[in-house]
């Protein structure tokens, strides 16, 4: 059941929230709210790191220095998530040694 659970909030978080904060980027023109995407972060550092530009492209992308601050928050709280779930399982005599 917590698979399931962990999916779903994964699924929330890049499609409900990503898609959201890209549209309100887009109509509110305002690209550094795209930076809560994680697909606007990555696409956005891509482009950057291999000088791309495309043109009348649909998406508003943040800019470079909001993508990687996006990306390194997103990178944080994964890695503070699994610390905590790691713990939680060790204080409840799991995982053995």
């Amino acid at each position: 059941a917590r698979r399931r659970y962990t999916i779903g909030a994964w699924a929330v978080l890049y499609l409900v929230v990503g898609y959201t904060a890209l549209g309100i980027a887009h109509v509110a023109d305002l690209p550094w709210v795209a930076a809560l995407s994680i697909k606007g972060c990555v696409m956005s550092i891509t482009y950057a790191v291999f000088d791309v530009q495309v043109m009348g492209h649909g998406d508003v992308l943040p800019p470079v220095g909001a993508a990687v601050a996006g990306a390194i928050g997103y990178t944080a709280a994964a890695l503070a998530f699994v610390t905590w779930r790691v713990r939680r399982a060790e204080h409840a005599g799991m995982g053995g040694g």
